[in-house]
């Protein structure tokens, strides 16, 4: 019998799409806290924006701290795809870790189940609950 994504981790196509946006538009603010800050291009923050800017560090190292904490093929997708400045296609990273579209598409959810439950995100419809077990 063969398990669809839908199946193996409860969610709908609607429900893993929500999932992936959500999930992008957090490595986005990453990529963005990480690398693109105005810190790096010499400007000095105003000091109402000192906060903020230790707040936005806070988030970026939490967000490691947790993808770190990711199981290995989990982690591995999520650094190579996410966690750099300039991310490459899915495919690329596929072609790199040796494995074909299910096999990655099915940790790279994983990975976002984990992250999702960590970083309490909510989807646009509903909160995915993770009843994957």
């Amino acid at each position: 019998m063969s398990y669809t994504l839908a199946d193996k981790f409860g969610l709908s196509y609607e429900q893993r799409k929500e999932l992936r946006r959500v999930c992008e538009e957090l490595f986005e603010r990453y990529r963005f806290e990480k690398y693109e800050n105005a810190s790096e291009f010499g400007f000095l923050a105003a000091e109402g924006e000192q906060e903020g800017q230790e707040r936005d560090e806070q988030f970026a190292a939490t967000l490691e701290y947790f993808v770190g904490k990711l199981p290995g093929p989990e982690r591995e997708i999520v650094q190579r795809r996410y966690m750099v400045r300039y991310p490459a296609p899915d495919y690329k990273v596929e072609m790199e870790l040796g494995i074909s579209e299910g096999p990655y598409n099915k940790r790279r959810y994983r990975a976002f189940i984990l992250l999702a439950e960590v970083f309490n995100l909510e989807c646009a419809k509903s909160k995915i609950l993770l009843e994957t077990k």
